[in-house]
């Protein structure tokens, strides 16, 4: 991947495009914040060697196409992707040149990204979200948060393609424990009220969200959701989150500031 060039005039920095499915609010959120603290560190100071070209999907992924073809034909150096699979999907589908960093994707070998984890080739790379591969050890960890679950309530986006056959992740758990678990679609914000109405009828009384920027964006709503159905409703919750933590059991978000530096290199 070719070096940021290190440029004395503000009109001369190097162009870095950021496409997000997030909102703009989330310029100033830590993990961003953290993403450009790390670039700072590396002597890249805004306004001076770097600038940044910001694209916000607001949640979106049908506009993921359109911001990313716009970034491609604005002249930049490189083309920061966060999070997840589809934002870094359609960066490479907008180019082949402009060098890519994504930060929490998943599954890239099968969805074609990079052509292994050791040589990803081509001109994307970055830090890959092994969270659904991770599933099982997830709802480990809910039931040792909250032991008395006995059907748990799984929020999933179906056309994410980092979670191909989800149900079967959690096999090993469901029978060692006898919890029953539950995949709840969520695909757009429309989805959220029938998927809280589910929760209600399905006597969901765990819950464990996928991590994808729609529930990044709505997490605080999921968790009201969760706080405002009756008592017995009231639902322990892994939901991912930009502040690192959910309703009482921790949450991580993809790197960074690994992922500034990458840039760099």
């Amino acid at each position: 991947m070719r070096r940021l060039r290190g440029r004395s005039q503000q009109a001369d920095a190097a162009r870095i495009g950021v496409l997000s499915p997030l909102s703009a609010s989330e310029t100033t959120s830590a993990p961003f914040e953290a993403f450009r603290k790390a670039l700072r560190d590396l002597g890249y100071i805004e306004g001076k060697r770097i600038n940044f070209i910001y694209r916000w999907a607001d949640g979106d992924h049908e506009r993921l196409a359109e911001l990313a073809a716009d970034l491609a034909s604005s002249n930049v150096d490189v083309i920061f992707c966060a999070p997840g699979t589809p934002t870094a999907i359609a960066a490479r589908n907008a180019t082949t040149v402009i060098p890519i960093v994504f930060a929490g994707a998943g599954d890239v070998v099968a969805t074609g990204l990079v052509e292994s984890l050791a040589r990803p080739a081509g001109n994307a790379t970055g830090l890959v979200n092994e969270s659904q591969d991770l599933a099982g050890k997830q709802l480990e960890l809910l039931i040792e948060a909250v032991p008395t679950v006995s059907q748990v309530g799984v929020f999933w986006r179906p056309s994410n393609p980092s979670y191909k056959n989800l149900l079967s992740r959690f096999d090993a758990v469901v029978r060692a424990t006898g919890v029953k678990v539950v995949l709840i679609d969520v695909e757009r914000r429309a989805d959220l009220e029938p998927a809280f109405e589910t929760m209600k009828t399905s006597r969901i009384d765990g819950l464990l969200v996928q991590a994808d920027d729609l529930f990044i964006n709505e997490g605080t709503r999921i968790i009201d959701a969760g706080r405002s159905v009756p008592t017995t409703y009231n639902l322990p919750a892994r939901v991912p989150s930009n502040s690192g933590r959910a309703d009482g059991v921790r949450s991580k978000h993809p790197g960074y500031v690994s992922t500034g530096r990458l840039l760099r290199s």
